[in-house]
């Protein structure tokens, strides 16, 4: 026992310690900061200084093979290479557009028109938008200085207005990822920032310069900050009705146009930092340990210093809003800065995790550039698995083989490839002969087929909205069938399951479709069970043959992975009793076990429910033999998130009886 004097002698040391273990910790996250005194010089200083020409401690992968990355290629000038749809230019096409916003009759229509004209500096490509129906109007040709990405997923075009930037209405989808040799499709997009809906005369007009509706939503304002860094961002209001954005990077206002172009992309400066001490002294180690995060944590066990190389990309493969609110991309709005390499992203950003935009279960991300917001919620996060973050996996500095510019082969469930030759999930590799076939036993599908992307990253986002889903969710997160029954109701367009996304939807999903672009399966795309069930409509995922795949498939789970909806039998019932006979702890924080009774052999169901009666996670779905059993909910909802605090019920549902409960959550 620690008498009273002992506890004045042990208080003092106790808080020096602490004191002590927060220097070091200081000392640890400040030992490598960024001279604040360098400044940025731009990525042509490193790409044509020939130090960076060969790979070296598999750093650099070569100046040449990092141009021909999607970084590199953020922005081009148009040319008959560059510009997807050039043809469509040459011919002087006409691209129409019925806005869904015009009702019944109404007969106004929204057209891009296109045109090449040449010069003597070369070809110029030119748009102007025209409103047709009863007030026509249009636009003044409008040079398309640079084309947007086109080397990827798709391509957008840029026009300058007034000293300030704008993305045209349509974008260039190419047909699969990467792939420019088949013909892909224009889409119209954000209409709404260049047109303008009378309700009440049912008419479109279109929005110009001096609006200030218009002014508000150009790249400057809300693009500039992930599709060039470094930059400055200037608010306009000399000889302006309405001040607007304009952002400045490195050559922008000078006369050298290849260093203007050159640094119109994310450059090595967008993640490394401001270079100009490295350049006037590259053999200065500390130098350089500042600006490669590779070395800013030498004992790889700092999430601090994991966070801010995971800030690294979050800072663009986030969606988040600027610290106010006034921008979409990362800016301390009440300093006026932008964020640099090595700073927490939290002091440019509005919130982290809470402005991104989310399917009905609030955490698969429904829109692309979500990643960062995902990957918050992962074990592999939380567990601090990937030191190096998003760098363990993908490879920035060249445009690899693997899709997404991934570093080698995570899509494979192998012992000599991908996640198998961790260690971390070498428990899941083991495999069995069925008939003649190898199946695997975790996923309990053909070893052909079994990739860890197929369930744990479900690809759920969508640039085109025409049913294709490009990027795949981070979380890590399973999403069962059962999802899609539950929230069909919590939104217009329902929610999708990862069995349904990834391969079962009208036999291929988005992961295993006939002449896929990347063949991540041996032989031929498979065909998986469809149940027969045709869905046309691959952007409604509440329509009734969204719920009958998804019933049919929840069947499927239960049976495959019984673990994941039952609960274990301790005893026979003796007593013949039914329903729950023990909530253990309640009030609870982290986990709550409740032990349960049945007197026959019978289907059983347990579910978790708001207190307003929307359901939150099936815990028990299975066929149960008479006796006493024990399970447990950890507190989490169907997508594996912890619920807030309040009070909760549990309902168990038998052929033939049912019992409720309430339980109550606090805080830890």
């Amino acid at each position: 026992m620690v008498n009273r004097e002992s506890r004045h002698i042990i208080r003092p040391l106790v808080f020096g310690v602490m004191v002590l273990m927060v220097g070091l910790i200081a000392l640890q996250t400040s030992s490598r900061q960024t001279d604040p005194e360098s400044t940025y010089v731009g990525v042509q200083t490193c790409l044509q200084s020939g130090c960076h020409a060969e790979k070296r401690n598999d750093i650099y992968q070569g100046e040449e093979a990092f141009r021909e990355t999607m970084h590199a290629k953020t922005h081009r000038r148009p040319s008959h290479e560059t510009c997807l749809i050039d043809t469509l230019f040459r011919n002087h096409a006409l691209l129409s557009y019925h806005d869904p916003r015009v009702k019944g009759d109404g007969d106004d229509l929204l057209t891009a028109e296109l045109r090449l004209i040449g010069g003597l500096s070369g070809d110029v490509y030119q748009v102007r938008l025209i409103v047709e129906g009863t007030d026509p109007d249009s636009t003044d040709w409008m040079e398309v200085l640079y084309v947007m990405g086109g080397s990827g997923w798709l391509q957008r075009y840029l026009v300058q207005l007034d000293g300030s930037w704008y993305v045209l209405p349509f974008q260039y989808l190419l047909p699969a990822y990467r792939n420019v040799e088949r013909e892909g499709s224009i889409r119209f997009f954000e209409v709404e920032k260049w047109v303008a809906y009378d309700a009440e005369t049912n008419r479109l007009s279109l929005l110009r310069s001096e609006d200030s509706s218009f002014v508000n939503i150009s790249w400057d304002a809300e693009c500039s900050g992930c599709h060039v860094n470094p930059f400055r961002l200037n608010r306009v209001a000399e000889g302006k009705v309405f001040p607007d954005w304009q952002a400045n990077w490195t050559g922008s206002d000078g006369g050298d146009s290849a260093t203007r172009d050159m640094n119109l992309s994310i450059g090595c400066e967008s993640c490394h930092g401001p270079g100009s001490a490295h350049v006037a002294d590259p053999q200065n180690r500390d130098i350089h340990y500042t600006i490669s995060p590779k070395y800013w944590d030498q004992t790889e066990k700092s999430a601090w210093w994991t966070d801010r190389k995971l800030d690294l990309c979050n800072q663009c493969h986030n969606r988040h809003k600027s610290s106010s609110g006034l921008h979409d991309f990362a800016y301390n709005d009440e300093q006026e800065t932008t964020y640099r390499p090595q700073r927490n992203l939290r002091d440019f950003v509005r919130d982290v995790v809470g402005d991104g935009s989310y399917w009905p279960d609030g955490v698969s991300a429904k829109k692309h550039h979500q990643t960062g917001q995902d990957y918050a919620r992962s074990r592999h996060y939380t567990q601090h698995v990937f030191p190096n973050g998003c760098y363990n996996c993908h490879d920035v500095h060249a445009n690899t083989n693997q899709p997404y510019l991934l570093n080698r082969d995570w899509y494979s469930l192998k012992r000599t490839e991908g996640c198998g030759v961790t260690g971390c999930h070498s428990s899941f590799l083991a495999t069995q002969i069925r008939k003649g076939e190898t199946y695997n036993l975790h996923t309990g599908h053909l070893q052909q087929h079994s990739q860890c992307v197929n369930c744990h990253y479900t690809k759920v986002a969508t640039f085109g909205k025409n049913g294709d889903y490009e990027f795949s969710d981070h979380s890590d997160l399973v999403i069962r069938p059962l999802a899609t029954i539950n929230r069909r109701h919590d939104a217009p367009d329902g929610m999708p399951n990862t069995c349904a996304l990834s391969c079962h939807r009208n036999g291929y999903g988005d992961r295993n479709r006939p002449n896929p672009f990347f063949d991540v399966i041996e032989g031929e795309a498979m065909r998986a069970p469809d149940f027969g069930i045709l869905d046309t409509n691959l952007m409604d995922w509440s329509e009734p043959t969204d719920i009958a795949l998804a019933d049919s498939l929840w069947e499927g789970f239960k049976r495959l992975y019984p673990q994941f909806v039952s609960s274990v039998r301790e005893s026979a019932n003796e007593s013949g009793t039914f329903g729950f006979s023990s909530l253990y702890p309640n009030p609870a924080s982290t986990e709550v076990e409740f032990r349960y009774a049945v007197n026959r052999q019978q289907q059983v169901r347990v579910t978790i429910y708001t207190i307003l009666g929307n359901p939150l996670l099936q815990i028990v779905d299975a066929r149960v033999e008479r006796g006493e059993y024990v399970g447990r909910w950890l507190c989490r909802d169907e997508a594996g998130v912890g619920v807030p605090e309040g009070l909760y019920i549990i309902r168990i549902e038998g052929e033939d009886f049912s019992d409720v409960r309430r339980i109550v959550l606090l805080q830890p």
